[in-house]
């Protein structure tokens, strides 16, 4: 897949869900165009990897570079402290403003149509899917309004159709309702709460924050061969086989959140969504 470089000196882009598939291969795309990104991890070991594997692969003369730290999406306080020591201050290295938010991370849970909570108590799925995004965002928020022309993208998916926003999604954690749950519909729920929280955000920024240069998108990265369900299990073996077989390549999925991301002027950017299925770099506006 062919990107046109945009340059990225002195920007900062925060990128969850980059240590594998679509999300490793916006890492490789930005930090070549000169990017400080900013990579959200829990398996430190996997994102030391990482980190070595996409600055030994920048070219001559980038001043791209990765900073890779501990957060636990499935952890509100790893979330927490996570955003606390990234632009609060309390970090050995802060950042005073973020341009780019891609929030990237994900799972599916198919590897059980049983229900598995989080150390919150929340169903597990949605709180790695939405509730921990959600709460990076808001902790962010402010460094990225700081940003000349911060952009925030948000990973969703079409199945975000299928979701609901009923009361019992919403209330997905609470382990009475969790019972009655499988971790699709869960998974569909949360695609959905990530669409509508996008565009929410981009509607309180013009109605609050007149000033705000901040763009909040929601894009969907087409069938493609990804990391997404790794946790294995009888359902996840199975969409790994048809994804082998039918879903374009990992590099095609990157296309929607980079275009998003970096695209100098956000003026298409209004519709707050963008879907790119056939990986042409046109936009869907609905």
């Amino acid at each position: 897949m062919h990107f046109r470089p945009v340059d990225l000196t002195g920007k900062v882009a925060v990128l969850t869900g980059g240590t594998a598939g679509i999300g490793l291969v916006n890492a490789k795309v930005l930090a070549p165009w000169n990017a400080t990104v900013v990579l959200p991890a829990r398996n430190m070991a996997k994102a030391e990897a990482r980190k070595a594997e996409i600055e030994a692969e920048l070219p001559a003369g980038s001043t791209g570079r990765v900073d890779i730290r501990h957060c636990d999406l499935a952890s509100l306080a790893s979330v927490r402290k996570f955003a606390t020591e990234l632009a609060n201050g309390e970090g050995e290295t802060t950042y005073d403003s973020i341009d780019i938010l891609i929030l990237n991370a994900g799972i599916t849970g198919c590897q059980t149509c049983d229900i598995s909570l989080t150390e919150d108590s929340y169903e597990s799925v949605f709180q790695a899917n939405y509730l921990g995004h959600c709460l990076l965002t808001r902790l962010l928020l402010p460094a990225v309004r700081r940003a000349p022309a911060g952009r925030i993208v948000h990973v969703s998916s079409r199945l975000h159709y299928t979701g609901s926003l009923s009361r019992e999604a919403i209330e997905a954690g609470n382990a009475d309702l969790a019972t009655a749950r499988i971790n699709r519909i869960a998974y569909s729920d949360a695609e959905l709460m990530q669409v509508v929280f996008s565009n929410t955000i981009q509607r309180r920024e013009f109605e609050q924050h007149p000033a705000s240069r901040v763009s909040s998108v929601a894009v969907h990265p087409g069938f493609v061969c990804s990391d997404l369900d790794r946790e294995g299990g009888l359902l996840g073996r199975f969409v790994k086989f048809i994804r082998k077989h039918f879903a374009r390549p990992t590099a095609d999925g990157a296309v929607t959140q980079v275009t998003a991301a970096t695209l100098p002027s956000p003026a298409w950017l209004d519709s707050k969504r963008v879907a790119s299925p056939e990986c042409t770099l046109k936009t869907t506006v609905s």
